[in-house]
């Protein structure tokens, strides 16, 4: 007697993923726009939180509009539509690219750390891929779907990016401490607040030890910098920091912080402070 067996069900077939649907260095283009539309929120919550509403402006010209047109225009239009966003990629990295080594050096700096992360990684995204996706477009080589090793490349790069996003917060969480009372006696108390030192000027004597209690009250990472005396302290949002130097000779010096200052022919010009020394 014959025997008849049941047809198996074929397997509903797998989802298509980003990959099968676009270039990938398309992908490559759009995820970087969209991390540079996040860097630019980062900005926005950074200036509401010191109560500055014009970064709303900035946050719109700079970052919203150049990441809208970015993530939607090489999307949809391959040949040319990275064109324009990569332009403006390019205009913002030249006028702001200057500003954030310093805080891409400074895990524990916070909410600056994970913009300028995002910037450069948004930067270096949107430019390379929009480049690179739009020669594929006029060449018409551009094909949906990635090899191994670039789906591989996307998902590790992802995935360090939030570690190193989480590692800064874990950082800066930890820098907030402040300084015991035995420290701190003896010395004269400087307040960082607003983007600006309360004390402005300092009058001391050729020779003399200095010795500061430092508390940075805004939510942006500081220095105190001093070159004549060989002073230059990291002082993380929330954190206190004894600073102590032997006062120069005599004349008048210029203490700074290194982030939020312009090293001018005349001197240090934006947050700074006097340091006035008698013989």
């Amino acid at each position: 007697m014959a025997t008849t067996t049941s047809p198996i069900a074929a397997a509903p077939p797998a989802p298509p993923s980003l990959f099968s649907r676009k270039p990938y260095y398309t992908l490559l283009t759009v995820t970087g726009f969209a991390l540079l539309t996040l860097a630019g929120f980062v900005i926005l919550i950074m200036g509401l939180q010191a109560g500055d509403l014009s970064e709303l402006g900035m946050f719109i010209v700079f970052f919203l509009v150049p990441g809208v047109l970015g993530m939607i225009l090489p999307w949809r239009f391959a040949r040319w539509g990275a064109i324009l966003p990569v332009l403006l990629a390019l205009a913002l990295a030249a006028m702001i690219l200057p500003f954030m080594g310093f805080a891409l050096l400074h895990p524990e700096g916070g909410l600056e750390f994970v913009l300028a992360l995002l910037f450069f990684a948004g930067a270096a995204l949107g430019i390379v891929g929009g480049v690179v996706c739009t020669i594929q477009g006029f060449r018409r080589t551009a094909r949906p779907g990635a090899t191994l090793l670039q789906r591989r490349a996307y998902g590790g790069g992802l995935v360090l990016l939030v570690g190193l996003i989480a590692a800064s917060f874990v950082l800066t969480a930890l820098a907030r401490t402040a300084l015991a009372a035995d420290v701190r006696a003896g010395t004269t108390e400087v307040q960082v607040k607003d983007f600006s030192f309360t004390t402005r000027l300092l009058r001391v004597s050729a020779g003399e030890t200095v010795r500061l209690a430092v508390r940075n009250d805004d939510t942006a990472l500081h220095t105190f910098t001093l070159p004549e005396a060989g002073v230059d302290i990291v002082i993380p949002a929330g954190t206190e920091r004894l600073v102590e130097f032997t006062a120069p000779a005599a004349g008048t010096y210029t203490w700074y912080c290194v982030p939020h200052t312009t090293i001018t022919d005349a001197g240090p010009e934006g947050m700074v402070g006097t340091l006035s020394v008698t013989p």
